[in-house]
């Protein structure tokens, strides 16, 4: 999941900020596949997200999903939505754009295997050329002939 994983029950390298556990992110992580489709109601006039509408976008999603939530689980999605917000942020200015979004909800950012590095070489990338994000993501788009958000081969 990017910047909110570490190991259980330690805290985020470099911080005192608690990290979620695997129980908790296994939780959190099935009401996202929700968020693409509200990406532009809950963005700002610039289609700009910060860290409050991704809560309010996520929390909305999820209860049209599974119905009312718990204050525990509202909870649990504004301290996420602070740690995804932040990974997401790949330009660092504070505000998530669409292209953005869709890396992030596409796994572009998972700590695991080849996808590893994937963060810092995508921050480079963009800090040399933001086109780059964007010619990325029109070519994935281009091959996910079926818009299910993978790329296969048949």
């Amino acid at each position: 999941m990017g910047a909110p994983c570490c190991k259980e029950g330690g805290t985020q390298s470099g911080t005192s900020e608690k990290c979620l556990t695997r129980q908790q992110l296994v939780k959190v992580y099935p009401l996202l596949c929700d968020l693409e489709a509200d990406f532009q109601r809950f963005a700002d006039t610039k289609g700009l997200l910060d860290c409050n509408s991704l809560a309010e976008l996520w929390i909305a999603g999820a209860e049209r999903k599974v119905g009312a939530l718990s204050e525990e689980e509202k909870s649990l999605i504004m301290l996420s939505s602070q740690k995804f917000h932040e990974t997401a942020d790949i330009d660092g200015s504070g505000k998530v754009n669409y292209i953005e979004f869709q890396t992030f909800m596409r796994g572009g950012f998972e700590e695991r295997a080849e996808l590893h590095q994937m963060r810092q070489k995508l921050q480079n990338a963009v800090k040399k050329n933001p086109a780059v994000l964007a010619s990325l993501i029109k070519l994935f788009n281009a091959l996910d002939k079926n818009g299910d958000g993978f790329v296969t081969q048949r």
